[in-house]
């Protein structure tokens, strides 16, 4: 490790914009907390279930409440995933179709594949903070 600077504390994480980075660059605590906040919303999505809403209403609360919250900033962290930490996440896409919440089951891959290629596509935009980026 490098030597500590004077007045800059070390921490083992740290929160940047919502994510949880880790000073061993693996994504536990981001991928646990994402966890516990779907597990939280399993229960609104029973209650919802329970006074009559539609599968098809209840397909996009599932989007809104539980997909966005896996897919945000998911280029940013998707990479540093071990398969553990995949299989966690499938798991819980795997409950949302076992409980009846959504008609198929979503796959993490093809949900971590989709948002970079999206983020890709918006960065060869020329109007785009990063398209820069692509161009050395």
């Amino acid at each position: 490790m490098p030597p500590l600077l004077d007045d800059v504390e070390r921490v083992a994480s740290a929160k940047f914009l919502g994510v949880i980075f880790q000073d061993n660059f693996k994504m536990d605590l981001h991928v646990n907390s994402i966890l516990s906040q779907c597990n939280q919303r399993f229960y609104l999505l029973k209650l919802l279930r329970s006074q009559g809403m539609s599968a098809v209403q209840l397909e996009q609360i599932v989007q809104a409440i539980i997909g966005s919250r896996i897919r945000y900033a998911l280029p940013a962290w998707s990479g540093f995933l071990t398969v553990e930490l995949m299989n966690k996440l499938q798991f819980t896409l795997k409950r949302l179709y076992r409980f009846g919440h959504t008609a198929q089951i979503m796959s993490f891959n093809d949900i971590a594949e989709s948002c970079s290629r999206d983020l890709f596509h918006s960065i060869t935009k020329p109007g785009h903070c990063l398209h820069e980026l692509l161009s050395c």
